[in-house]
């Protein structure tokens, strides 16, 4: 035998051996992670700052002028919503409603006191328990005036539904424009949705007046919104939540009634790969600038381009076992999941609204001539401007002198076939029954 193969290893030389391949696995982990919890450096965002949260005068004005409306009573402006409900629906089973809308230049002010009871400086930018009742209280109170003016009609007092139903569109309207926030935005899309579908059900289904007729198709065009006002209720959202972000950033330990997310960022933050603060507001700020330059676009265009809080723009898709700043991805999914319904919304809104102006003045069409026009270019220009458009898909709405129809493509493409389709399946349909049959009152 070798005497060099009979020599004893040197201890030292069989630890390296077996400790190397482990400390250099450790090396790579470590460096790996010291490159994943560099945060990314965030400049200020001056365009998506706080600014929208300021109360314009303009707004301040409009308070006055309700207070001075004397439609609710001033000591009625600060008590609960309830209250403020009951005297509102007793309102609109008034009489002299009409008189009142006319002698206030037709504010919305029996509905917006639930909207603007708090100064415009104190309105929520997050949703909290005085909120949801703020919303329960508007959202009972939109049925309850869909009722009404609804019984108005079938009641033949279908002049007084019909400027009902307006009020409450314009309601809608004023509700979009009145918080810098997208609940609230929400309500009031709901408002005007559901006033603009009412104004269709009575003008299609009832006799209001030619007057009546066309009272409506001039407050028509006043009901459309900017597409600022959702612009500004998603930026006030993003403003809020950069301020939770950077006191979660701050924060070592969770304050004593802190939220669920609130305890999960405070107990991480020694961890810097599992939450980073400036690299959450850049990953906002990104699907924000995406979001808002789609509020006006044909959902068409949308295809193909999904905007997900799980999706950064810059970096492509992520990987869902990557553990990089799993807190901020947590809270951006519980901040923008509503937004692109609330896209689509905006275009439906805009879309039924093109489709009430296209029924109002078809119905002054039929009473005048006794028939429905070929085409709506007829309307064009005694009635209408231009030919209503569908904002879904940009193109003209769809109409069938056949099939007594009015509609949108929707945002699923669907088109009438026949005068016996389901009305459901549509999200934006009317069927003109006064060109079927007397109407009957």
């Amino acid at each position: 035998m070798n005497a060099i193969e009979t020599l004893p290893r040197h201890p030292r030389s069989s630890l390296l051996r077996t400790v190397g391949p482990a400390a250099g696995i450790a090396l790579i982990c470590a460096l790996a992670v010291l490159f994943w919890s560099r945060d990314e450096v965030s400049g200020n965002h001056p365009e998506l700052a706080v600014a929208p949260l300021t109360p314009e005068p303009a707004e301040n004005a409009f308070v006055q002028m309700l207070n001075a409306s004397r439609m609710i009573p001033a000591d009625l402006v600060d008590s609960n919503p309830k209250k403020i409900e009951l005297m509102a629906l007793d309102l609109v089973r008034d009489e002299e409603l009409e008189a009142r809308l006319s002698a206030a230049g037709r504010p919305a002010a029996l509905l917006l006191k639930l909207a603007l009871e708090r100064p415009a400086s104190q309105a929520p930018q997050t949703i909290t328990p005085d909120t949801l009742g703020d919303i329960q209280s508007l959202r009972r109170l939109e049925k309850a005036l869909q009722v009404q003016a609804l019984a108005l009609a079938r009641s033949g007092r279908a002049d007084r539904g019909l400027d009902l139903a307006l009020l409450l569109a314009e309601a809608g309207r004023r509700l979009e424009e009145s918080r810098g926030n997208t609940v609230f935005w929400s309500t009031g899309n709901a408002f005007l949705d559901a006033g603009t579908r009412i104004v269709d059900l009575i003008a299609s289904r009832h006799a209001p007046s030619d007057e009546a007729l066309r009272r409506a198709l001039a407050a028509l065009p006043s009901l459309r919104t900017d597409p600022a006002t959702l612009a500004l209720a998603m930026r006030c959202e993003y403003a809020a939540f950069a301020r939770h972000v950077e006191a979660a950033g701050q924060n070592r330990a969770a304050p004593a009634r802190a939220s669920l997310w609130q305890s999960i960022s405070a107990g991480v933050s020694n961890l810097p790969l599992f939450f980073k603060p400036r690299q959450t507001e850049n990953l906002f700020v990104a699907y924000l600038d995406h979001s808002l330059r789609l509020i006006d676009a044909p959902v068409s265009s949308r295809t193909g381009a999904p905007i997900h809080p799980h999706h950064d723009p810059r970096l492509g898709q992520r990987h869902r076992l990557n553990p990089e700043n799993t807190v901020g991805i947590g809270l951006l999914a519980v901040v923008t999941p509503p937004w692109p319904s609330l896209l689509t919304n905006r275009l439906c809104e805009q879309s039924q609204l093109s489709l009430t102006e296209a029924v109002v003045a078809l119905r002054l069409y039929h009473n005048r001539h006794g028939a429905l026009p070929a085409t709506l270019d007829a309307l064009v220009p005694e009635w209408l401007p231009a030919v209503p458009r569908d904002y879904v898909d940009g193109e003209p709405l769809r109409y069938s002198r056949e099939f007594f129809s009015v509609w949108s493509s929707g945002r699923e493409g669907l088109e009438v076939r026949s005068a016996t389709d389901d009305v459901a399946p549509y999200e934006i349909f009317a069927r003109l029954e006064f060109a079927k049959a007397p109407a009957a009152e």
